[in-house]
């Protein structure tokens, strides 16, 4: 929270969070800046200061390349038959460069977690990518979404890496990459495998970059939900994807976005002034402005089960709206909304995001992992 020079006071809700709890129970910024570390010899680089951590290597071969740990739970993943390499940090990510032939590997630290990228830089590339896993009070355990669970020894997930994805350098996506575990005598193993033929196809534009991505999971402490709903995967959840979408694309067909925020009380007497969504527009597949509206969700819902099938009614009345193809924010007005919430007109079940015609192949994309979305308020 700010104090304004008016007095008033502005809150910011983030999708993320932005502090941690330190052992003297003092709260800290987190700082997922990669910087060396003393700590663990053959992991000699970690993220900055948050109670999730992650670990990195130096050079690489045939060695663990990355560690996550939340207290006494880890997970390190172990790349196979690697190349020799040296992860060159820079910021929150550490690049390991031809790791394989014509494939890289970067990994971006999050407040939440890690994110991997595995870039092919042509079709001469594997396909499947081998990592074996050593595990610190932790069992794997696949999902139906095509996610892996972590689980501790009282059986509460801990970690998940979520079900990747593929995309090429014109913004084609694939699902059609699965991650997939098994165990051998003791070592347990995580496979990751793109479809060799959308690998192949002519049309194919490298670079081409799998998404896996592994969090720290726990849904009880949530004071956001965000997630998409798509036509063409009508029964599919798609939380654990690294954007939101909405509008019309030949991947998803027609999508919409959910985000729901957990509002923080405010005294007695106080009123709300004004309220933003932020959010970060990366994609956009038309030069053509195209109206995306934000509505108000009439009924409960669950970001990890959320489908188009299932997805809640909405408001067709619009409580927001943009008009444009700028790449970067998009603040949207949602005051109006935001204020009826406080003065308990409606119960607060969240936004949608959908394109005002839902025809068009458009196809707009917002980050909620590497740019946060967050909802201002002012009071």
């Amino acid at each position: 929270e700010f104090l304004n020079p008016d007095g008033s006071i502005t809150a910011e809700i983030f999708s993320q969070p932005i502090h941690w709890k330190n052992k003297h129970g003092k709260w800290e910024e987190i700082n997922n800046t990669i910087v060396p570390s003393s700590e663990v010899s053959s992991l000699p680089f970690k993220n900055g200061s948050n109670n999730i951590e992650t670990f990195f290597a130096k050079n690489l071969k045939n060695q663990a390349v990355s560690r996550i740990r939340w207290k006494d739970n880890s997970i390190e993943f172990i790349p196979q038959n690697t190349e020799l390499t040296t992860g060159i940090p820079k910021g929150n990510k550490i690049t390991y460069q031809k790791i394989y032939p014509s494939v890289d590997m970067q990994y971006t630290v999050l407040s939440t977690g890690m994110k991997e990228d595995i870039t092919l830089s042509d079709n001469s590339a594997p396909n499947t990518f081998t990592f074996a896993m050593k595990l610190q009070g932790l069992t794997p355990k696949a999902h139906k979404d095509g996610s892996i669970g972590f689980y501790d020894k009282q059986e509460v997930e801990r970690f998940r890496s979520t079900k990747p994805y593929a995309t090429d350098s014109k913004e084609a996506l694939t699902e059609n990459v699965t991650s997939s575990i098994r165990q051998e005598g003791k070592q347990w193993y995580l496979d990751i495998t793109l479809d060799q033929d959308w690998l192949k196809d002519p049309s194919r534009a490298f670079p081409v970059t799998i998404d896996p991505t592994v969090t720290f999971w726990s849904e009880d402490s949530a004071q956001v939900k965000d997630t998409f709903t798509a036509a063409n995967y009508p029964t599919t959840p798609e939380y654990a994807k690294t954007f939101l979408t909405t509008g019309n694309n030949s991947v998803y067909g027609t999508s919409r976005a959910f985000l729901w925020f957990n509002l923080p009380s405010i005294p007695s007497g106080a009123n709300v002034q004004s309220a933003q969504l932020q959010l970060n527009q990366i994609t956009s597949q038309t030069n053509t402005d195209t109206a995306i509206d934000v509505h108000r969700v009439l009924s409960a819902w669950s970001d990890t089960s959320l489908t188009w099938s299932n997805q809640p009614s909405y408001d067709t009345t619009a409580v927001g709206s943009i008009a444009n193809t700028t790449m970067g924010a998009w603040p949207f007005d949602v005051s109006s909304l935001v204020k009826d919430w406080y003065n308990a007109k409606y119960a607060n079940y969240g936004f949608m995001l959908k394109a005002r015609d839902e025809t068009t192949n458009r196809g707009d994309s917002v980050h909620k992992k590497m740019v946060i979305p967050r909802l201002t308020r002012n009071w």
